[in-house]
């Protein structure tokens, strides 16, 4: 019986690990360009690239655009926030010695919903950490919404 669960598990592990890929190289093919133009004699459509390029940089009216910098600072503080609570929260729960009778599954589902509020918790310390420095200017009103 054990054995037909590993076989399971690692054919699961393969069939996840193949879609993945699968899907990776779908979306990054190039689909070729139309040879022929619309022969309506409307409009030519943009090339993809530019749409996609315009969409992408698109920046939201109400937040205020973050520089190069700022945006690496930032996620350099998420990421040193998550990983140091993701190390506390997995050592608690497996190297303390009080959680040994507690089931190995509840001790897992644990430290998954703590590590999605922990996902929250970084982004919000790097917004608090790093808007500390830009609070001396007083914020625009870009709302397109008023």
């Amino acid at each position: 019986m054990e054995r037909q669960r590993v076989i399971f598990l690692v054919l699961l592990i393969a069939w996840t690990i193949f879609r993945l890929v699968r899907y990776l190289r779908m979306s990054a093919a190039r689909r070729p360009q139309p040879a022929i133009p619309p022969s309506d004699g409307g409009p030519t459509p943009p090339p993809a690239g530019t749409a996609a390029s315009s969409a992408m940089m698109a920046t939201s009216p109400i937040e205020p655009a973050a520089t190069g910098g700022a945006r690496f600072a930032h996620n350099l503080v998420a990421a040193a926030v998550f990983i140091a609570g993701a190390v506390v929260i997995w050592a608690l729960l497996f190297l303390v010695p009080a959680f040994e009778n507690v089931p190995a599954m509840v001790r897992m589902a644990v430290g998954v919903l703590a590590t999605l509020y922990l996902i929250q918790l970084a982004r919000g310390a790097a917004t608090r950490v790093i808007g500390a420095g830009e609070r001396h200017e007083p914020p625009q009103d870009n709302n397109p919404i008023k």
